[in-house]
């Protein structure tokens, strides 16, 4: 097996093709060949490639598939990548999206790094200098012939990073489930977006929590509190009292969402829904 790094945010599909399997010619936006997206920087290891080496069969830490042989870089050694994914000094990003720059007037954008993604640190802001305001991380390079190599990635020091992961408290959940609010649903990530199970995964990432990327499994995380399939409302209003606010989730099935809290005898949850049919 080989084994490398993500050099851009890219889609890990079913197949190795961007044709899309639809329930409907008008159900564009839910391609049942979109597993999900992989964020740069991630760990991968390479059962095999297409037989036109445009798509790579990889595994990730949370799921396998079809990924663009472009988006990727391939370690020669397999210590490179693991010692790159073992970091102990990260930088982790904690707003919604952050732009990462290759040059330190930040103007030239190499990507978007989304919540939960975290990087190699090698300077911070303090430590640049005047002329240097910045966080200096290393991003994984893909060369002319798909080697692996590495570079300097620049964020903007007023940008929402956090070095190491965020304290685990109830404000800090809330204000990272707040962030994302009013973004757009994307079905696996598609258009760049999110899905209800990414939307939990990607808060409790920045606190050092890897979520699985299925909603069904990520309901199984923690302490169950039941199923409540034909309880009353009452008798599921007394489950919910017991419930812990901001660290669970309540899940139906196909979706998944993170209980808020009760305020003034009404329930309250936050998602990432593609729409609601009344």
């Amino acid at each position: 097996m080989l084994f490398g790094l993500i050099v851009k945010r890219t889609d890990i599909r079913v197949f190795p093709t961007d044709e899309p399997s639809m329930s409907s010619p008008s159900n564009y936006e839910f391609d049942r060949f979109q597993h999900s997206s992989i964020s740069p920087g991630s760990l991968i290891g390479i059962y095999h490639f297409s037989n036109d080496r445009l798509w790579a069969y990889v595994q990730t830490s949370f799921i396998r598939g079809w990924v663009r042989t472009t988006d990727l870089a391939i370690a020669k050694e397999r210590k490179e990548a693991l010692d790159y994914d073992e970091a102990k000094d990260r930088l982790v990003i904690t707003g919604s999206f952050v732009k990462v720059f290759g040059d330190l007037s930040l103007r030239q954008i190499i990507f978007l790094a989304q919540m939960g993604t975290t990087f190699p640190i090698l300077s911070q802001p303090e430590k640049t200098g005047i002329t240097d305001p910045c966080y200096i991380i290393q991003i994984p390079f893909r060369e002319v012939d798909g080697e692996l190599t590495f570079r300097k990635g620049n964020i903007h020091k007023d940008e929402d990073v956090y070095y190491g992961f965020l304290p685990y408290t109830q404000e800090n959940l809330a204000r990272q489930a707040f962030k994302m609010i009013h973004q757009p649903y994307g079905w696996g990530e598609m258009f760049g977006a999110r899905d209800c199970s990414r939307f939990i995964m990607d808060i409790f990432a920045t606190f050092g929590i890897f979520m699985p990327r299925n909603s069904k499994l990520q309901a199984r995380v923690g302490i169950s509190l039941g199923q409540v399939e034909g309880m009353t409302i009452k008798e599921k209003q007394r489950v919910l009292d017991r419930a812990i606010p901001l660290a669970t989730t309540l899940r139906l099935p196909g979706h998944i969402m993170l209980y808020l809290g009760k305020d003034k005898g009404k329930y309250y949850v936050i998602h990432n829904l593609s729409l609601i049919h009344i």
